[in-house]
């Protein structure tokens, strides 16, 4: 009980900056990953892109600041409260909401710790593939989103602090 209050004092210290740079995550996956976004998807795999898009510069930005572990601490709890927010605007019930929050955590955990490896090795390709592959999307796209990962990850390895998000 005690531990829980002190984390707590420690995320919401960086709550303003936690909502700034949430709100900063969600704008540039939908500028940096457009395809994302397209009408070309079906519901579920709308979704299943938007999570893929929305990971990948939630974690970039983790990757980027993971020895301020506070702040990614908020990050992450602000991100999760707005997928929490989203699905209850879709009218997901509470009964199943802790079942897709649970899917969802679990698979932000996994793509945490893997794509923070192929970021660290700045393996691009594999990276790329993996994104693709997450996201629903085809072989022949793997290419695209390859380029776009390039162009990523130049960009975010010389962002220094949080206000550059």
């Amino acid at each position: 009980m005690v531990l829980t209050y002190f984390r707590r004092l420690k995320v919401r210290k960086y709550a303003a900056e936690a909502d700034f740079v949430c709100n900063g995550i969600l704008t540039l996956a939908g500028e940096s990953f457009p395809w994302a976004y397209s009408a070309d998807f079906a519901d579920k795999q709308r979704h299943q892109a938007r999570f893929e898009a929305i990971s990948f510069v939630a974690i970039s930005f983790m990757t980027a600041f993971k020895d301020q572990t506070g702040l990614c601490q908020a990050v992450h709890d602000k991100l999760f409260d707005r997928f929490d927010m989203a699905l209850r605007e879709q009218g997901v019930g509470d009964i199943a909401m802790s079942h897709r929050m649970k899917k969802y955590a679990a698979a932000f955990a996994g793509r945490l710790s893997r794509y923070t490896e192929l970021l660290t090795a700045g393996d691009v390709e594999a990276l790329g593939e993996a994104v693709t592959k997450n996201a629903g999307y085809e072989a022949e796209r793997s290419k695209e989103v390859s380029e776009m990962m390039h162009a990523w990850v130049k960009e975010w390895s010389g962002m220094t602090s949080a206000r550059d998000w």
